[in-house]
């Protein structure tokens, strides 16, 4: 998806911003930073990020040259460089975006993209992109990225899209990574956090996210789990009731390796890329086909193996999992029968879970 217009902007970069990338988390948009930072600035293109990591005022001024106090009332040739860009890609969330477009140049812009639509499509933002259509001067080439296509279009008609080239990943609908293997874990809702930690035992110091359904699901499981120290792991949470630079900082140590565990609201189940994940625990079955689809995406990437562990109740393991296995075309098997993760269980044990 880079190569492309970063190959064409090698070639005539010019002193203006050419490409705009619009994602949809802080986290995200710093790890597409730092691809383009390793791609793009080899090439002598520069890169400008804006997604809420300072005021405003301090990364308007990152992006464009602004006057200064000092500068006189005559600056001399200081004053053709006001209000130019400084950057030739700039990375954005939606929400700075539309607290900066009005002030931008994006007379020479050359190419949108806009990654996660389906989740931009599903909130107005002021109406960002017809803003971003009339600042533009030039034909504008839209890079519209979209893990689940939505079938509306009427949503599909607010991308202002022409002459399309559609281009497909796979012919189904959902679909998990092809070396994923699945895991049920059927047993009642009061244990369930027993069952938790003697898979979390088993997997040792193995990279691992535990999924949740809300925010406070997941604030209040991290706790407990720290309480029991024979796990001898390290236990995090990322979830909204951690400030946006904390969560980031646990996104970095979690990168590093510095800790085993992470347990995630759904805020992490798209676009997130953690290097190295080898498993997936839903804690919570997911209450959407796409939220089951997009959880277990975090392993299993590029080619590589990764596991998704389902706990489930028995009301939920009779019929509230039929819908995303059918759609995903997911064969659960049950866990008693992954002897990695159990391989000392007793009978008695391995009856419950069956």
């Amino acid at each position: 998806m880079l190569f492309p217009f970063i190959q064409n902007l090698f070639t005539d970069p010019g002193g203006c911003l050419r490409a705009l990338v619009v994602v949809p988390t802080h986290d995200f948009a710093l790890q597409v930073k730092r691809v383009f930072d390793a791609l793009a600035s080899l090439l002598g293109l520069r890169i400008g990020l804006a997604a809420g990591q300072s005021s405003l005022r301090h990364e308007f001024s990152s992006l464009i040259f602004l006057p200064r106090e000092d500068d006189g009332p005559n600056p001399g040739f200081l004053s053709s460089l006001w209000f130019q860009s400084k950057v030739n890609i700039l990375v954005a969330t939606l929400g700075r975006l539309v607290d900066h477009v009005n002030k931008l140049s994006l007379k020479h812009l050359r190419y949108l993209v806009v990654d996660e639509a389906d989740r931009f499509l599903h909130e107005d933002y002021q109406s960002w992109l017809p803003t971003v259509i009339k600042l533009t001067q030039f034909g504008l080439a839209k890079i519209v990225l979209f893990a689940m296509l939505t079938r509306g279009p009427g949503r599909l008609a607010q991308l202002i899209l022409h002459y399309l080239l559609f281009l497909s990943a796979g012919k189904m609908c959902y679909r998990l990574p092809e070396y994923l293997e699945c895991y049920k874990l059927i047993c009642e809702r009061k244990v369930k956090p027993l069952y938790l930690v003697a898979l979390l035992k088993s997997l040792g110091e193995e990279k691992c996210i535990v999924f949740t359904r809300f925010v406070e699901s997941t604030h209040h499981l991290c706790k407990l789990l720290n309480f029991f120290g024979d796990l001898k792991i390290g236990i995090k949470e990322f979830s909204g009731l951690k400030h946006q630079q904390v969560r980031s900082k646990t996104v970095g140590e979690f990168q590093r390796r510095e800790f085993q565990v992470l347990v995630s609201s759904d805020a992490m189940t798209r676009v997130m890329d953690v290097e190295g994940l080898r498993n997936v625990i839903n804690y919570d079955v997911p209450k959407y086909t796409k939220t089951y689809v997009h959880r277990p995406g975090r392993t299993a990437r590029a080619g590589q193996t990764g596991c998704c562990f389902t706990l489930m109740s028995k009301d939920e393991g009779c019929g509230g999992m039929e819908r995303p296995l059918t759609a995903t075309g997911a064969l659960h098997s049950d866990v008693v029968q992954c002897h990695r993760c159990f391989p000392s269980w007793n009978t008695r044990s391995q009856g419950a879970i069956v």
